[in-house]
């Protein structure tokens, strides 16, 4: 199990399963050319579906977090952070990290 904070809580997460994190590195890669294109509406599109790999990782995890509460406890640069964060420990096999993105 990966922990991982959101808001002022921390929550067990599972490791994405490969579907899951390469559907958020391809959002994270339309992200990208979205903000450099002052699409914003794409951009918060893409931050909602982050936010859903996130909350299904905690919630496959035993955890009861819903989306519309996680959206209100996190800012933009805290969902980046806490996906990176799941997406780095679900790559090196990390099945038991303890820790806070940095």
């Amino acid at each position: 199990m990966i922990e991982i904070t959101i808001g002022e809580r921390t929550f067990q997460a599972t490791p994405l399963f490969f579907s899951e994190y390469k559907r958020a590195a391809g959002i994270l890669a339309d992200m990208r050319r979205d903000a450099l294109a002052a699409d914003i509406p794409r951009v918060v599109a893409s931050y909602e579906a982050l936010l859903e790999i996130l909350c299904v990782a905690v919630c496959r995890a035993g955890s009861q977090v819903a989306l519309e509460e996680t959206s209100e406890l996190l800012t933009p640069a805290q969902i980046m952070e806490s996906v990176g964060f799941l997406m780095q420990q679900s790559s090196i096999g990390n099945a038991s990290a303890v820790g806070k993105p940095n």
